[in-house]
């Protein structure tokens, strides 16, 4: 019988096969933490973010469409590279890729749902989500769908 370490690790090795993507998203903690190590590095990485800009943003999808992609206006609600919770906290769903190094058809949500459709599991390839939290989601919109 193996090595109780070596059982763990096989499961271990087991289950990150399932997954897509080896990195799982990332919160970062913006308040209501002391900096401890962890949210120290968050701070450095933040402060080491460039000040907000004012530029020209798409207002309409038809503004949207003929842009560059990947998309680069990461702060869109439809990018699919972070997403800002209601807490104020950033959820980073791609943390080791940089906004540019997105799929070039797969960096907004819009041009997602101009296909023609998609299965649930490259729906959680795109969202670096697992199919179970798709199911779940999915349960969500209906839920709120059957209240209007």
């Amino acid at each position: 019988m193996p090595h109780a370490s070596a059982e763990g690790e096989v499961a271990y090795e087991r289950n990150r096969a399932r997954r897509k993507r080896a990195v799982r998203a990332f919160t970062l903690v913006l308040h209501g933490h002391t900096w401890g190590r962890r949210l120290r590095r968050q701070k450095a990485f933040l402060d080491g973010l460039p000040a907000a800009v004012p530029h020209w943003r798409p207002t309409l999808r038809g503004d949207c469409a003929q842009v560059e992609r990947p998309c680069p206006y990461v702060s869109c609600r439809h990018h699919l590279y972070l997403d800002v919770l209601p807490n104020g906290n950033v959820k980073l769903n791609f943390p080791d890729l940089e906004p540019h190094e997105m799929p070039a058809r797969g960096s907004c949500s819009l041009d997602v749902a101009e296909r023609d459709g998609v299965t649930v599991e490259r729906a959680a390839e795109l969202m670096n989500v697992t199919r179970e939290r798709i199911r779940q989601l999915l349960l969500e919109v209906r839920r709120l769908r059957g209240r209007f």
